[in-house]
């Protein structure tokens, strides 16, 4: 079994078993919460990756194999390189813009921290492309060692991000006097606290940056390995067409306002064209399709608009003093909270037979009446 193969093993045990107990320890802290379907979908997402750690396992030999075959250029690959040099270069750099700006957005709208400081995911991208072109040589294996390596990325910040998002929010509120940067604190925190607060969201800060970086150098090779088969204006003229067709193609996603889980196999897809053997593509497509599924679940009413993901719950209000409840609806953006909207239609209000929050419609009573 290759090393290569070993850590992914080693971190998605690690991962698994900690969404698993993360899952359960939320389950008795949170009761008859709108996040309570989260946890469930932690635990499930914990047991899953744990299961794909065991079948992995298993398959150990074959899929060392697999990796190891793609680590040499092959007469495939080779002939494809040289026959289509320009149209290798335009996809590695569709692909490292296209998967840059989804990774970006989706890790700004799943963990709050990075809807503020953007720069980290953006910063750690352009570091893995710049080393990967510097090392080059880029091979079958560094496009699979992606697909690999971004499955429990994604899973990290699609399930594990509902794990930790209150602890991360509770470090943001005691470390800075912005309330918008997390959950409220009932006390001012003192000085030790704000700075181990700052100090625990630096060095997670940190730890995504490395591995997201680490990650995009597998991409980096590859598109250093392709510069090489160009003419250098030639080739920075197609890397830049190709990287502006990345743009162009998340841009139009966005504007549909399609869900991640059309993001990914457009973004990642490409990748199959670096993969020579029918192994290695099956492996490929396998992998495309769990990143897929693993930031597929939502919880509540999920919709990705143009600008941010808006999320909503179905709750009943009972305001203080009322002995009829109203239906609403706890809206969050980015999963932090914005507002609840009250279902106050007329037929609503007939249906409870009496206005629980009469004061919505104490401004429209003195308006004067339309001519």
């Amino acid at each position: 079994m290759t090393k290569h193969l070993q850590g992914w093993i080693a971190l998605s045990l690690t991962l698994g078993a900690g969404l698993v107990g993360l899952g359960v320890y939320l389950d008795t802290q949170i009761r008859d919460s709108p996040i309570d379907q989260g946890t469930e979908l932690v635990k499930f997402a914990g047991v899953a990756l744990l299961l794909l750690v065991g079948m992995v396992w298993l398959c150990r030999r074959q899929l060392s194999a697999v990796l190891e075959s793609g680590a040499v250029d092959t007469a495939g690959i080779g002939s494809r390189l040289s026959r289509h040099p320009v149209w290798t270069l335009f996809l590695v750099s569709f692909i490292g813009l296209f998967v840059e700006i989804m990774l970006i957005r989706y890790s700004g709208s799943q963990i709050r921290i990075f809807s503020f400081y953007k720069n980290v995911p953006l910063i750690a991208a352009y570091l893995g492309l710049g080393l990967g072109c510097w090392l080059g040589g880029g091979r079958a294996r560094h496009a699979l060692g992606f697909l690999l390596w971004l499955v429990p990325l994604a899973l990290f910040l699609s399930m594990g991000s509902i794990a930790i998002r209150d602890y991360l929010g509770l470090l943001a509120a005691a470390g800075s006097s912005e309330h918008i940067l997390g959950d409220a604190v009932v006390k001012t925190p003192g000085g030790p606290a704000v700075l181990m607060s700052q100090l625990y969201m630096a060095l997670f800060c940190v730890g995504v940056l490395v591995a997201i970086t680490l990650i995009f150098l597998l991409i980096g090779r590859l598109l250093g390995e392709a510069f090489e088969h160009l003419p250098r204006l030639q080739a920075y003229t197609t890397n830049i067409l190709g990287s502006l067709a990345g743009i162009l193609a998340f841009l139009l996603l966005s504007y549909l306002e399609t869900p991640p889980w059309v993001w990914f196999p457009v973004g990642l897809v490409a990748l199959l064209w670096w993969l020579d053997t029918k192994r290695q593509r099956i492996t490929g497509i396998v992998l495309i399709a769990i990143a897929t599924l693993s930031v597929a679940p939502d919880v509540g009413d999920t919709v990705w608009s143009r600008y941010q993901k808006l999320v909503g719950h179905h709750i009943e209000t009972w305001p203080i003093g009322s002995d009829s409840g109203s239906n609403a609806y706890l809206v969050d953006i980015s999963d932090v909270f914005y507002q609840v909207a009250v279902d106050l239609r007329p037929e609503s209000v007939a249906r409870m037979g009496t206005n629980p929050f009469p004061h919505y419609d104490d401004a429209m009573t003195v308006l004067p009446p339309k001519a």
